[in-house]
């Protein structure tokens, strides 16, 4: 429970400073540069195919704006974070998460990896002041549709399940119906998310009108 416990402390100590306008640059990379080293270790020892996921990518290009920032990156950024690492954070006992019990340090960088890039998204735009361009859901969204067509062929080819293509393994797939209908209906509800964060973001002036 030690690992349970350090990340909400570190969570919200971080959101703290956000909000007061501190910047959190270094410990959001330091949180970043750990949780990928890890999770990658524990992929590699467990299913190497598994560093694919988005959520990997998506802690890649945050580490890299923590050094560099790149307009067109943070424009893609953006989407990913409020859907993928937000959905991913909400889902309980979620299948590919490392055990808690068996292998905290591990787990704990499952987290940190989807905890960073939403910390760093509100510390660029709340503190460093960047916003997302006008037209950055349409980037986002063929962004996502090539990723995902690209996955299937992976998993087809190496008998994965890589974005749960091939068969559904949460509860709220399964409820779509078989495939492809649930894999269909995942990617409609995606696109909807992405079209709610445009809408929600225009609205917050956070993405430009």
């Amino acid at each position: 429970m030690v690992a349970f416990y350090f990340l909400l402390i570190t969570s919200f100590w971080a959101g703290y400073k956000i909000f007061t306008k501190r910047n959190v640059s270094k410990e959001i990379k330091s949180m970043l540069i750990y949780a990928m080293a890890a999770s990658t270790w524990y992929n590699f020892n467990h299913n190497p195919h598994m560093v694919l996921y988005l959520c990997n990518l998506t802690a890649l290009i945050a580490i890299y704006l923590t050094f560099k920032f790149d307009q067109r990156l943070f424009n893609v950024f953006f989407f990913f974070v409020w859907s993928g690492d937000l959905f991913t954070l909400l889902i309980i006992d979620n299948p590919v998460a490392p055990s808690l019990d068996l292998d905290p340090l591990f787990w704990l960088a499952f987290y940190f990896k989807h905890v960073g890039p939403i910390l760093l998204v509100m510390d660029l735009i709340r503190n460093q002041k960047y916003f997302i361009e006008k037209h950055a859901y349409k980037h986002a969204m063929i962004f996502m549709l090539s990723y995902v067509s690209i996955m299937y062929v992976y998993d087809v080819a190496f008998d994965q399940n890589i974005l749960d293509l091939q068969e559904a393994t949460l509860d709220i797939e399964k409820a779509f119906g078989p495939w492809p209908n649930y894999v269909f209906a995942n990617i409609t509800i995606g696109l909807l998310w992405f079209w709610a964060i445009d809408l929600i973001g225009k609205k917050l002036k956070v993405i430009q009108n």
